[in-house]
């Protein structure tokens, strides 16, 4: 090729990459132009400048340099919603005109082209970079006929993701590995379990679960990360529960093996927990005799106990090791949604489901201890504040409430109504305690900004637990039966 040609080539890269570039990696473009121009120039034909750059915009370079640019003019227009993300627009705490009207902000809403009209199904924030959000996307209705997609946003660029990936299943389910965070765990509507490395903007895949060893071809409701407590295996496994019922473990060799863990079975008789309506005896054959298992959640202290919920509304508490139940009670009249224990004492915990309540236990109590409940819809979920030990977050319908049980019990502190009519599905803090997030049915993850919050207590735990002591109050019996467990309630 003629030298002259290839100078022009070289010009053209130039132009292309290194307008924007920075003084001091001039020299690193230069070699990175060098390279390419030199590709260019071993193919040993003339392309015209279209071709060039259609070439030049499929490499890595092109693409970071976009992805920076991007982020750089997405700066410019949410550049006081970032800093309010990031807590650096906090309001004075000693001003003199402080009141708690628990307010929350609309900072912006992930949303796309490539997204709108799919249902959220999973949202789980990187334990490394805490900017960075990955969301499972699938289908809100059975008969739909939608694929899958998993998307990782940032708040550097609200307004287009980082990385796509596509799938032919729905996804149901995502979440990070805490001790390799490039790595992302997904499950899906068939019943297959995929392990994605972010650190590619391809979808590369790492590992996918085997049909040989998988027994399950119902969706993952939830999937989680954790570190192998037995002796022969110490890195970082898979927990998952499924539609039909089954709690399985999957390790990480040459593909992903499944081992069937439990098969929960329906709930025969009266069991301890909330009075549950009168049902209907059923003469006919069940259609399963297995519940669906929509809720897992793993005990922050016990490493091997974990917490299954059911369609049926009981939470079932087992063991890793024993494979077998270890006991039961009744938490909701309908399917549970959600169960996460208090980041500040392990021993209460909450859950929410289908009977239109939020209500919190004391393990080993079999009654809840205190019931919250706004309208006569469904609590899709609930969360724990970080950061604030009484305050609670809840979803149901197209709203969103915040409690504060220090205050009071039998109304939310504030409501606030999604700037879309879609029905809220998921519901999280950020780590910091100063945003929560909330997906919807319609595709779109709205960053709330929380404004007017109480100041953290400096005792958390003992202020969570003084103020369900003075909830109680009307409940001698009950407070009677948490004296007797012990700390933290004696």
């Amino acid at each position: 090729m003629d030298e002259r040609v290839i100078g022009k080539e070289m010009q053209f890269v130039k132009k292309e990459l290194g307008d924007n570039a920075v003084t001091g990696e001039k020299e690193v473009e230069d070699s990175k132009i060098r390279v390419i121009g030199e590709a260019l120039s071993r193919k040993g034909v003339n392309l015209t400048r279209r071709e060039q750059f259609e070439s030049l915009a499929k490499s890595e370079v092109f693409l970071n340099a976009c992805a920076k640019m991007e982020r750089l003019l997405a700066s410019n227009v949410y550049r006081n919603q970032q800093k309010i993300f990031r807590g650096l627009m906090q309001p004075d705490p000693l001003r003199l005109d402080v009141k708690f009207r628990y307010r929350v902000e609309l900072l912006w809403s992930f949303t796309s082209d490539y997204v709108r009209g799919r249902t959220v199904t999973g949202m789980c924030w990187n334990s490394l970079n805490t900017d960075l959000l990955a969301v499972g996307y699938g289908k809100y209705f059975h008969q739909d006929r939608k694929n899958g997609l998993v998307c990782c946003w940032t708040i550097k660029n609200p307004t287009q993701p980082e990385r796509k990936y596509k799938f032919d299943s729905p996804v149901t389910s995502v979440n990070f590995s805490t001790y390799r965070p490039n790595l992302l765990a997904c499950g899906f509507y068939n019943g297959s379990v995929a392990i994605l490395d972010i650190s590619f903007r391809t979808k590369t895949i790492i590992v996918v679960s085997n049909r040989e060893t998988s027994p399950s071809y119902e969706p993952v409701w939830q999937i989680l990360w954790f570190r192998g407590d037995d002796n022969q295996q110490t890195e970082e496994q898979l927990m998952t529960c499924c539609q039909d019922g089954r709690i399985c473990r999957y390790r990480r060799e040459k593909t992903l093996d499944c081992f069937s863990m439990m098969l929960v079975t329906r709930v025969v008789g009266k069991v301890k927990g909330i009075d549950q309506t009168r049902k209907c005896r059923a003469y006919d054959i069940p259609v399963t005799r297995h519940p669906s298992a929509l809720v897992l959640t793993r005990h922050p202290v016990e490493t091997l106990t974990y917490f299954v919920g059911t369609d049926e509304g009981c939470i079932h508490k087992c063991s890793i090791s024993l494979h077998q139940h270890l006991d039961i009670f009744a938490a909701h009249n309908g399917p549970v949604y959600s169960m996460q224990f208090s980041p500040f004492c392990s021993k209460i915990f909450l859950t929410c489901g289908a009977d239109w309540c939020v209500r919190i236990w004391s393990e080993g109590v079999g009654q809840p201890l205190l019931t919250l409940n706004t309208s006569m819809e469904a609590v899709q979920g609930a969360a724990w504040s970080p950061v604030n030990a009484t305050i609670i977050a809840s979803i149901s319908g197209n709203n969103i409430h915040f409690w504060d049980i220090r205050r009071k019990i039998c109304a939310p502190g504030s409501t606030t109504t999604s700037p879309t009519e879609s029905r809220n599905l998921m519901v999280q803090f950020t780590s910091s305690g100063l945003n929560v997030v909330v997906g919807d049915s319609d595709g779109t993850v709205h960053v709330y900004g929380l404004q007017d919050m109480p100041f953290s207590p400096f005792y958390q735990e003992t202020v969570l637990v003084q103020s369900i002591k003075d909830a109680l109050v009307t409940r001698p019996e009950l407070l009677t039966i948490l004296k007797k467990i012990g700390k933290p309630f004696y």
